[in-house]
């Protein structure tokens, strides 16, 4: 072979260089096929949940290395599918997890020594679109702010929605009210900050609460023209009746957590809440005569300014709460001095 062959084999192959690699079994691979970005490489996780199908992935991996850090892997829409392939497997090691321009390949070893490969094909390679973070949280409300090398972690968070039933105490005079139809609605912290170290956790925030105080038997409650708020009893004929007060707070919860357990999966918080109350309302609902009818009141004169105290108990993301309101929650010009206790179950913590 001349010299000007030789020249032109060698140009040839420097430009088919990019194009291709070789694979393990001898084919030819084009780059954009090959892995292109690993997304989690881990020596150990507390478990490994896959669900797929031809719409979306999603992987979750708990227990980052014995830490308390998730990994969330979200590619497509999630859509509820009967032809849907479900992997769950728990205390698995050397979890790999790599996406690349057509798939998503996910490798780990399983508490039995077995090795375990998977490949999950994206339904439009050219125009996928996933989310993958590591955190505390599968939500997109919930993200690291910083990690520190001593352990301590700062996240933004958004947790503690709750529901919950609602009793008067040390109500003067006795409204009568009834806890199992009153109620409460509550979100702890729609946004707050929370720090972590080892098992102890503090959080404060903002967020916002609305209690429902409803009256049982024949009475309602009565705003009068000098604002104060009377019990007086239904007409002759009236039914289907219902008087509430309603509160509605911007609340700040100054909480502290001791986390325990397995991976520490329950957990123990307490805190004082304050509470701006911005909102207050009467409304008397009743038929009479088979004709419906509303009065509403607003502005009743709540106290600005109220305390709570809060302890709740929690499993993963599950958990019960008690709130103690000693303070009244109206002013005295109002004749009704009232405090509160709740209790109810709440989700995220």
């Amino acid at each position: 072979m001349d010299k000007t062959c030789k020249y032109l084999l060698a140009l040839l192959m420097a430009l088919m260089a990019p194009v291709v690699v070789s694979a393990a079994d001898n084919e030819m691979v084009p780059v954009a096929d090959y892995p292109a970005d690993t997304l989690l490489c881990a020596a150990s996780a507390g478990n490994i949940s896959i669900i797929y199908n031809s719409m979306s992935t999603t992987v979750t991996v708990s227990n980052v290395n014995d830490t308390d850090d998730n990994f969330y892997f979200q590619s497509g829409k999630k859509k509820n599918s009967d032809m849907q392939t479900s992997i769950n497997c728990t205390d698995i090691t050397a979890i790999t997890i790599v996406e690349n321009m057509s798939a998503l390949i996910v490798d780990f070893t399983t508490s039995g020594g077995e090795k375990q490969s998977y490949t999950f094909a994206f339904e439009d390679p050219a125009n996928r679109s996933f989310t993958s973070y590591i955190g505390r949280r599968g939500s997109d409300f919930g993200f690291t702010i910083s990690k520190s090398g001593n352990g301590t972690v700062w996240d933004c968070v958004s947790a503690g929605f709750g529901f919950g039933w609602i009793g008067a105490i040390n109500d003067i005079p006795a409204m009568g009210t009834s806890m199992w139809r009153s109620n409460e609605l509550t979100w702890l912290m729609v946004l707050g900050v929370q720090m972590t170290h080892g098992h102890h956790t503090v959080s404060m925030g903002l967020g916002l609460d609305w209690q429902n105080f409803v009256t049982k038997g024949n009475h309602y409650f009565q705003y009068n023209t000098d604002g104060r708020i009377t019990l007086e009893q239904y007409d002759e004929g009236v039914t289907d009746t219902r008087s509430r007060i309603k509160i509605f707070s911007l609340q700040v919860p100054l909480l502290y957590r001791l986390n325990f357990g397995h991976r520490n999966c329950m957990g123990i918080q307490i805190g004082p809440v304050v509470n701006f109350n911005t909102g207050s309302s009467i409304k008397t609902q009743y038929k009479y005569e088979g004709r419906e009818y509303t009065v509403k009141t607003n502005s009743i004169g709540q106290r600005p300014v109220t305390v709570d105290g809060l302890l709740s108990v929690n499993y993963r993301a599950v958990g019960i709460y008690l709130r103690y309101s000693p303070m009244s929650k109206l002013r005295s010009a109002s004749g009704l001095d009232f405090g509160s206790v709740s209790t109810g179950i709440m989700l995220g913590f």
